[in-house]
């Protein structure tokens, strides 16, 4: 199975959610990739949260450089996250027919979205990250459950 992770511009949300999928999935044969709607290529994860997961342990995420969306992204992923519905309306626009395979990170949490921390406080980076790894849990207890019939 191959997930994407999208937010913005590919330096903070999508990034952290691709860190905390793939610690809870590393046992299954999934892939993770991460994007972003509107991201240029090879930016830098955002220092924040740079230095708030590399104190939770996720020193990798230093190795992160942002990556565009890509049409071939939607074709090539059965499964795509996204942070905030106006990701998910700008994919559509992208390709129509990915309807069925995109969900908001939070649809378990209410359908939940999350709001994109850059130029806030270091407390609602902190906060957007607990959002996100609580999200990511929730999809990796269903994806676990769906992987033996897909």
């Amino acid at each position: 199975m191959k997930i994407l992770l999208i937010c913005t511009a590919n330096i903070c949300r999508s990034p952290v959610a691709k860190i905390f999928l793939e610690r809870q999935l590393n046992n299954f044969e999934v892939q993770i990739h991460s994007a972003g709607n509107f991201a240029p290529f090879g930016s830098r994860v955002d220092p924040i949260v740079e230095k708030i997961m590399t104190k939770m342990g996720h020193h990798n995420i230093s190795k992160h450089l942002s990556k565009p969306l890509r049409e071939v992204d939607i074709l090539d992923h059965q499964l795509i996250l996204c942070m905030q519905k106006e990701h998910i309306l700008n994919i559509l626009q992208l390709n129509p027919t990915a309807a069925g395979k995109i969900f908001l990170l939070g649809h378990w949490s209410d359908k939940s979205e999350v709001d994109d921390p850059t130029n806030g406080t270091i407390q609602e980076y902190s906060d957007s990250i607990t959002l996100i790894n609580l999200y990511c849990y929730q999809w990796a207890k269903k994806i676990i459950e769906l992987l033996p019939s897909l």
